[in-house]
Protein backbone atom coordinates (compact mmCIF):
# COMPACT_ATOMS: atom_id res chain seq x y z
CA UNK A 1 0.00 0.00 0.00
CA UNK A 2 1.18 3.57 -0.94
CA UNK A 3 0.81 6.57 1.40
CA UNK A 4 -0.87 10.01 0.79
CA UNK A 5 2.65 11.95 -0.19
CA UNK A 6 0.90 15.34 1.61
CA UNK A 7 -0.96 13.86 4.78
CA UNK A 8 0.71 10.39 4.91
CA UNK A 9 -2.35 8.01 5.44
CA UNK A 10 -2.73 5.15 3.45
CA UNK A 11 -4.38 5.94 -0.17
CA UNK A 12 -6.70 3.27 0.80
CA UNK A 13 -8.23 5.02 3.14
CA UNK A 14 -8.71 7.96 1.04
CA UNK A 15 -7.79 10.60 2.78
CA UNK A 16 -9.09 13.86 2.69
CA UNK A 17 -6.01 14.88 -0.07
CA UNK A 18 -7.77 12.22 -2.28
CA UNK A 19 -11.18 14.15 -1.88
CA UNK A 20 -9.75 17.21 -2.93
CA UNK A 21 -8.30 15.38 -5.94
CA UNK A 22 -11.33 14.28 -6.84
CA UNK A 23 -12.95 17.48 -6.20
CA UNK A 24 -10.91 19.10 -8.78
CA UNK A 25 -11.52 16.84 -11.32
CA UNK A 26 -15.01 16.75 -10.95
CA UNK A 27 -14.55 20.78 -11.71
CA UNK A 28 -12.31 20.58 -14.52
CA UNK A 29 -14.66 17.52 -16.55
CA UNK A 30 -17.70 20.23 -15.41
CA UNK A 31 -15.58 23.28 -17.03
CA UNK A 32 -14.38 20.88 -20.10
CA UNK A 33 -18.58 19.78 -20.56
CA UNK A 34 -19.55 23.48 -20.96
CA UNK A 35 -16.86 24.53 -23.19
CA UNK A 36 -17.70 21.50 -25.59
CA UNK A 37 -21.62 21.94 -25.23
CA UNK A 38 -20.14 25.98 -26.10
CA UNK A 39 -18.60 24.69 -29.44
CA UNK A 40 -21.25 22.50 -29.91
CA UNK A 41 -18.75 19.07 -29.39
CA UNK A 42 -21.30 18.11 -27.05
CA UNK A 43 -19.23 14.23 -26.71
CA UNK A 44 -21.28 11.56 -23.94
CA UNK A 45 -19.25 8.77 -23.99
CA UNK A 46 -18.98 8.82 -19.88
CA UNK A 47 -16.22 6.69 -19.74
CA UNK A 48 -14.22 9.17 -17.97
CA UNK A 49 -16.80 10.78 -15.87
CA UNK A 50 -18.04 7.13 -15.04
CA UNK A 51 -14.52 6.23 -13.60
CA UNK A 52 -14.73 9.49 -11.49
CA UNK A 53 -17.70 8.19 -9.86
CA UNK A 54 -17.04 5.09 -9.23
CA UNK A 55 -13.76 6.43 -7.24
CA UNK A 56 -16.01 9.04 -5.61
CA UNK A 57 -18.09 6.33 -4.69
CA UNK A 58 -15.17 4.07 -3.39
CA UNK A 59 -14.05 6.95 -1.29
CA UNK A 60 -16.97 8.05 0.32
CA UNK A 61 -18.99 4.84 0.99
CA UNK A 62 -15.61 2.70 1.09
CA UNK A 63 -16.47 -0.03 -1.00
CA UNK A 64 -16.44 -0.36 -4.97
CA UNK A 65 -19.68 -0.54 -6.91
CA UNK A 66 -20.46 -3.94 -8.77
CA UNK A 67 -20.41 -4.45 -12.21
CA UNK A 68 -24.02 -4.78 -12.43
CA UNK A 69 -24.06 -0.70 -10.48
CA UNK A 70 -21.41 0.73 -12.94
CA UNK A 71 -23.10 -0.89 -16.32
CA UNK A 72 -26.66 0.89 -15.02
CA UNK A 73 -24.94 4.00 -13.74
CA UNK A 74 -23.31 4.07 -17.48
CA UNK A 75 -26.69 3.44 -18.95
CA UNK A 76 -28.98 5.45 -16.99
CA UNK A 77 -26.30 8.83 -17.52
CA UNK A 78 -27.14 8.10 -21.48
CA UNK A 79 -30.82 7.91 -20.48
CA UNK A 80 -31.19 5.13 -21.14
CA UNK A 81 -33.80 2.58 -19.07
CA UNK A 82 -32.62 0.37 -16.86
CA UNK A 83 -34.54 -2.80 -15.01
CA UNK A 84 -32.37 -3.79 -11.88
CA UNK A 85 -33.57 -6.90 -9.50
CA UNK A 86 -34.40 -6.53 -6.16
CA UNK A 87 -30.91 -5.78 -4.06
CA UNK A 88 -28.36 -5.26 -7.03
CA UNK A 89 -27.74 -1.55 -6.62
CA UNK A 90 -30.27 0.56 -8.32
CA UNK A 91 -30.18 3.45 -5.79
CA UNK A 92 -25.91 3.19 -6.01
CA UNK A 93 -26.28 3.36 -9.61
CA UNK A 94 -28.97 6.24 -9.88
CA UNK A 95 -26.82 8.46 -7.55
CA UNK A 96 -23.77 7.84 -9.78
CA UNK A 97 -25.67 8.12 -13.28
CA UNK A 98 -26.98 11.87 -11.10
CA UNK A 99 -23.58 12.75 -10.87
CA UNK A 100 -22.46 12.03 -14.03
CA UNK A 101 -24.90 14.06 -15.79
CA UNK A 102 -24.71 16.92 -13.13
CA UNK A 103 -21.47 17.25 -15.07
CA UNK A 104 -23.45 17.96 -18.07
CA UNK A 105 -26.96 19.43 -17.26
CA UNK A 106 -27.33 22.27 -14.41
CA UNK A 107 -30.15 20.54 -12.99
CA UNK A 108 -30.54 16.79 -12.21
CA UNK A 109 -33.53 15.32 -10.67
CA UNK A 110 -33.94 12.08 -9.33
CA UNK A 111 -37.62 10.54 -8.28
CA UNK A 112 -38.73 7.53 -6.74
CA UNK A 113 -41.82 5.82 -5.70
CA UNK A 114 -42.36 6.87 -2.36
CA UNK A 115 -41.19 9.52 0.28
CA UNK A 116 -39.60 7.58 2.57
CA UNK A 117 -37.22 6.20 -0.08
CA UNK A 118 -36.99 9.42 -1.38
CA UNK A 119 -35.71 10.87 1.98
CA UNK A 120 -33.56 7.82 2.69
CA UNK A 121 -32.26 7.89 -0.76
CA UNK A 122 -31.49 11.78 -0.12
CA UNK A 123 -29.39 11.27 3.32
CA UNK A 124 -27.61 8.42 2.21
CA UNK A 125 -26.08 10.07 -1.02
CA UNK A 126 -25.94 13.61 0.14
CA UNK A 127 -21.76 12.98 0.89
CA UNK A 128 -21.73 11.64 -2.35
CA UNK A 129 -22.42 15.43 -3.99
CA UNK A 130 -21.15 17.00 -1.17
CA UNK A 131 -17.30 15.82 -1.66
CA UNK A 132 -17.51 16.79 -5.00
CA UNK A 133 -18.99 19.84 -4.50
CA UNK A 134 -22.36 19.35 -5.95
CA UNK A 135 -25.62 20.74 -4.71
CA UNK A 136 -28.50 18.86 -3.48
CA UNK A 137 -31.92 19.47 -2.36
CA UNK A 138 -34.67 17.08 -1.21
CA UNK A 139 -38.59 17.69 -2.38
CA UNK A 140 -40.95 16.45 -0.26
CA UNK A 141 -45.14 16.71 0.59
CA UNK A 142 -44.08 18.92 3.64
CA UNK A 143 -42.23 21.42 2.50
CA UNK A 144 -43.42 25.01 1.08
CA UNK A 145 -44.43 25.35 -2.65
CA UNK A 146 -40.79 27.50 -3.34
CA UNK A 147 -38.95 24.78 -1.31
CA UNK A 148 -39.85 22.65 -3.84
CA UNK A 149 -39.28 24.56 -6.49
CA UNK A 150 -35.92 25.57 -5.89
CA UNK A 151 -35.75 21.51 -5.03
Amino acid sequence: MTSCETCGLLQTNYCQCVRLELHKCFQRLRQRAQQDKTAGSHSQSFLEETSLAVTAAESVFEFKPHNVQIAGTAATASSAIVEMRTGEGKTNAHALAALIRSIFDSSVHVATTTEYLAQRDFASNLPLFQTLGGDAELSSSEASPAANRNA
